[in-house]
């Protein structure tokens, strides 16, 4: 497998899809169980106690996929990292090859400073998509401005002008149209994924 590092978002990569390196699919969890093992993803690790405590603590309205920021054991600070159980990833064809740290590589767990608040964050897990395979909403800031996103599906991070923080925001709204009516839509962030047995 080939390691890289997106420049941009500074998150390591691992197996990045691309033209020569396709999706993983499946069919049953059995099948994507031996799937991931060739590929080297599973057996997943278990995260020491104070690490499962740290991660435990970060508030999500979806519990089964936790937000958070990692320090690496190899000294490198990751701000969105998804923490998922490997029967999460099976269940969902979660898509971890593409930038995966291995929980054997995870040195501290903090909150991301991109984390949405998790009381607006769930409003977007509530509605999950507004049009097939597309989620558009409208976030209002402290100061009255409003930005506009399209995901694929909810998530819990989100990347905003440098001026804004994850705190400012008072509302989101999801609708469909709602983002061709703004300039400037803005598209969800890059992520790598943590995969654990609990």
């Amino acid at each position: 497998m080939e390691h890289g590092e997106d420049r941009a978002s500074g998150i390591r990569t691992l197996g990045e899809k691309s033209e020569s390196s396709p999706a993983v699919r499946w069919s049953t969890p059995r099948e994507g169980r031996r799937v991931l093992e060739a590929r080297g993803i599973l057996p997943a690790g278990t995260l020491p106690h104070d690490l499962a405590v740290a991660l435990s603590v970060i508030q999500s309205p979806n519990p089964r996929r936790r937000p958070a920021a990692v320090r690496t054991t190899k000294g490198e600070s990751l701000p969105r990292v998804i923490f998922v159980t490997d029967d999460e990833v099976l269940r969902w064809h979660l898509p971890v090859w593409k930038r995966l740290v291995r929980a054997g590589e995870v040195e501290t767990i903090l909150p991301s400073p991109d984390q949405i608040p998790s009381q607006l964050a769930k409003v977007l897990w509530e509605t999950w998509e507004t049009s097939m395979g597309s989620l558009e909403f409208l976030v209002t800031m402290r100061d009255g401005k409003k930005l506009a996103f399209v995901y694929s599906g909810p998530s819990d991070f989100v990347t905003l002008p440098a001026s804004y923080r994850p705190s400012d925001i008072v509302e989101i709204r999801p609708g469909r149209g709602l983002a061709a009516a703004y300039e400037g839509n803005v598209g969800e962030p890059d992520n790598a994924w943590c995969v654990y047995s609990p």
